[in-house]
């Protein structure tokens, strides 16, 4: 899907721009962080501010369920998700300051 090879993959793992969670030997994929066959935008420079400690469900649950000081239309005042936001074409580094703090 992202077309590169296993050594890439297991590089961003490492640097945390890509989220695995392991199984045995291997590194599983979260599907959030996925859409329409390639990466979510902007989603490396995001993962990469999320303490590795945190919970992988957790994790999941902040990317996927409305996020009260993300808004994509100040007059619709509905929030979204982080993933949504970027989904949408919104800066990364609004989430990716957000990530911090989870």
């Amino acid at each position: 899907m992202l077309e590169v090879g296993e050594s890439c993959i297991r590089q961003r793992l490492r640097e945390g721009t890509l989220y695995g969670v392991k199984a045995g030997m291997e590194n599983r994929l979260p599907a959030f962080q996925f859409e329409g066959g390639g990466e979510v935008p902007g989603i490396a420079k995001v993962l990469a501010r999320i303490d590795r400690s945190v919970h992988p469900v957790a994790v999941l649950n902040w990317f996927v369920l409305p996020n009260p000081d993300l808004y994509l239309d100040e007059e619709e005042a509905r929030p979204v998700s982080p993933r949504h936001w970027l989904l949408s074409g919104g800066d990364p580094e609004v989430p990716a300051h957000l990530a911090e703090d989870l």
